[in-house]
């Protein structure tokens, strides 16, 4: 006698695992990148994913001590964030609007499918926190660029041996990449709080658009004559 209950709990069974593992495929880390950077270049941003851990080493080791502790990000080292990236020559007038409507469509993709109503987090790049007497970024977007690959942040500690002229002087960072030189603008950065990897997950290296030390030298001197921070 054909068993009925047999071959529906089976059938069950199958459903359940393609079920599952579509949503692993759908929620894993390469889908949602892929997703992610659609919805990106519909602003006309490019985004790059990073582990938080990755990023919170960098921005102490960029800045020790009281400003790189204030600059870390509050979550789980596995955990993933984006950063958003486009040409600071591109008519974006109202960058912040632009990161808004980037995150409210990807929120409302993955929201009760993928992650939790209050898993997503946006940090503008404007955004800024009083810690004591100064105001820090709640993201030290460039440092997260670096860590994500997306560009390459460089500092005084890059060029070896320094001009004799910088020896009195503060010396401020930029970043580079080969699409937009030294045009990067970042517009900000959306935490998953609930998305995370493994230990061997590991961002591409940024790619050192000014490999010599004159180039880096006269890099630097451009940015820092022109007022910038």
């Amino acid at each position: 006698m054909f068993n009925f209950a047999l071959l529906w709990n089976n059938l069950s069974l199958v459903l359940d695992i393609v079920l599952y593992s579509v949503g692993i495929y759908r929620c894993g880390v390469d889908n949602v990148s892929q997703y992610v950077n659609e919805t990106a270049a519909t602003a006309g941003m490019a985004a790059f994913p990073f582990k938080v851990g990755d990023y919170n080493r960098d921005v102490l080791l960029n800045y020790p001590g009281y400003k790189g502790e204030n600059m870390k990000l509050p979550y789980s080292n596995d955990t993933i964030a984006f950063i958003f990236t486009n040409s600071a020559t591109a008519d974006c007038h109202e960058p912040d609007q632009s990161m808004q409507k980037i995150f409210d469509t990807i929120q409302q993709h993955y929201s009760g499918t993928c992650f939790g109503n209050d898993s997503l987090r946006l940090i503008n790049s404007s955004d800024m926190k009083e810690v004591g007497d100064i105001s820090l970024p709640y993201v030290h977007v460039q440092t997260a660029g670096h860590s994500a690959g997306a560009a390459f942040y460089y500092q005084r500690h890059h060029v070896n041996p320094e001009p004799a002229s910088w020896a009195d002087r503060v010396v401020f960072g930029v970043s580079a990449n080969a699409a937009y030189k030294d045009n990067v603008r970042f517009s900000g950065v959306i935490i998953m709080k609930e998305l995370k990897v493994s230990q061997d997950f590991q961002s591409p290296e940024p790619d050192d658009v000014f490999p010599s030390n004159q180039e880096k030298i006269e890099l630097l001197e451009k940015y820092n004559s022109q007022g910038q921070q």
